[in-house]
């Protein structure tokens, strides 16, 4: 081989080379300027307002994640297909729901922020529709609404029957959101356990004084755990990057809830066809840094202690460590 030849040769190599530094150098650069998409399913909850928000806001696009929202009307399998990695992220789902769903494989979900009320900050309240009920023992032989698609009718019961009224002589009947917003309106039931955004519309548009404000806070357990925001340790491991992304969608979200409430509900008001103008009493949106685990180990065990779950449940890793996303 000449000098000539092999001078050629040294010069494709070099140029490979070069090439290969050029994409080691510039391959993360190119990776985080991508956008990602991200698969999200959405309740309707409160707790689905960051969601709301980060949509109407543009914080996704901010952040450069391509959001694909699936809103359902009822909440099925979609816990497990967040652990599975199917779903990126859920969230509007409420907390007892949640406990249901995750109770196989409780080790598997990642929570990245939980709604909760307290005495201090009700989020549901027990109005009387009509007759005479003064207390909670004269619920007996009467008509109860509940809202649908949450374990309220379970927690109910057994708030009736620690005060002494058999479930079965309380009919509980599920009810929409539009049903339980309208119920003095329709007379349905006699009584109508109401909760956030439902509780504040009954006060503050019906001008409506509940019979116990703060109903499931005082009744049930407080601090209570309404709705999650929730990832899962196969996306934490798997799609770094983009939860990673949606933890800052999340964190920008949050603060603008915090900022402009009536801004925030009117997103949720958009989505869920609410025509009146209101602001709720938002529950405390508290991420996973600020959520304490003696929050969620409380509600589970008071859920155990009153028989409403008959199987053992531990949530000990359920929030994110942040570390792990790093």
């Amino acid at each position: 081989m000449n000098k000539q030849i092999a001078s050629r040769i040294l010069a494709v190599i070099n140029i490979i080379l070069l090439g290969v530094l050029v994409y080691i150098l510039t391959e993360p650069s190119r990776k985080a300027s991508a956008v990602l998409d991200v698969k999200i399913v959405a309740y309707k909850d409160l707790s689905v307002l960051p969601i709301l928000v980060a949509k109407e806001k543009g914080i996704f696009d901010k952040y450069k994640l391509n959001p694909t929202i699936d809103f359902i009307e009822k909440v099925a399998d979609e816990v497990s297909l967040v652990t599975r990695g199917t779903y990126h992220f859920a969230g509007g789902i409420p907390f007892e729901v949640f406990v249901f769903k995750a109770k196989d494989n409780p080790e598997l979900p990642r929570l990245i922020y939980l709604t909760e009320g307290s005495v201090d900050n009700p989020q549901s309240a027990l109005f009387v529709v009509k007759g005479r009920i003064e207390k909670i023992e004269d619920l007996k032989n009467k008509k109860v609404g509940y809202l649908l698609g949450t374990k309220e009718r379970e927690i109910l019961e057994s708030i009736l029957q620690e005060h002494g009224i058999p479930y079965d002589s309380v009919k509980l009947m599920g009810m929409t959101l539009k049903e339980i917003m309208s119920a003095y309106k329709d007379s349905l039931v006699d009584a109508v356990l109401a909760v956030e955004p439902a509780r504040s519309y009954l006060m503050k548009v019906e001008n409506r004084k509940p019979l116990i404000d703060g109903f499931l806070e005082k009744n049930f357990i407080s601090p209570y755990p309404y709705g999650i925001g929730f990832t899962s340790l196969v996306n934490v491991q798997l799609r770094k990057n983009i939860v990673r992304r949606l933890l800052q969608v999340i964190e920008e979200a949050l603060n603008d809830i915090e900022s402009n409430p009536k801004e925030a509900f009117d997103a949720y008001r958009k989505q869920f066809d609410i025509e009146a103008d209101y602001t709720p009493d938002l529950p405390y949106f508290n991420d996973y840094v600020k959520v304490n685990q003696s929050t969620i180990d409380n509600f589970v065990n008071e859920l155990s202690r009153r028989e409403i779950i008959l199987f053992e449940v531990n949530f000990g890793s359920l929030i994110l460590n942040e570390s792990t996303v790093k």
